[in-house]
């Protein structure tokens, strides 16, 4: 633990062995370059700076927040995709005349483009709703990790 501020705590968190084994080791936010990221958690156990300390997360939160951010945004995109093809046979077209118009009208209507379009874009949207519920709950200390013990010397 680097340092306290208020009820939080600074972790230093290195990789470790257990990531070799984890499926979502390609993925993880968590491993820097270095191999090491901060972050804050809440200190329920009063934890000093230099102590070595262990992290948890609620379950509940975990699946809430990867419900958040894999459901969401899969809702999304199939909501935008079957918008865009109720639109593509209801055979729309923008009333606008000449070849702008007979190009804009090809671009945007014809075939799948709208199912694609508009699925992008709601998916867009989707991880831009994400990004500021984000924001908002990183404040709030229910959503952060927490140091759950201090271990001892040696302990790993």
């Amino acid at each position: 633990m680097e340092e306290i501020k208020e009820e939080l705590a600074l972790v230093s968190i290195k990789r470790s062995e257990m990531c070799a084994q984890c499926p979502q080791e390609g993925h993880c936010r968590l491993i820097s370059e270095q191999g090491i990221r901060q972050v804050w958690a809440v200190n329920l156990v009063g934890a000093k700076p230099g102590e070595k300390v262990t992290l948890g997360i609620g379950e509940k939160k975990l699946l809430k927040a990867s419900l958040v951010f894999y459901i969401i945004p899969l809702l999304a995109l199939f909501l935008g995709a079957g918008l865009g093809k109720w639109i593509s046979k209801t055979g729309y077209q923008f009333p606008i005349e000449g070849i702008l118009g007979k190009t804009i009208n090809n671009l945007l209507f014809s075939a799948d483009n709208p199912s694609l379009i508009l699925g992008g874009v709601f998916l867009l949207v989707s991880f831009l709703g994400i990004w500021l519920w984000n924001q908002r709950k990183l404040k709030q200390s229910e959503f952060r990790p927490r140091v759950l013990e201090v271990l001892r010397d040696g302990e790993e």
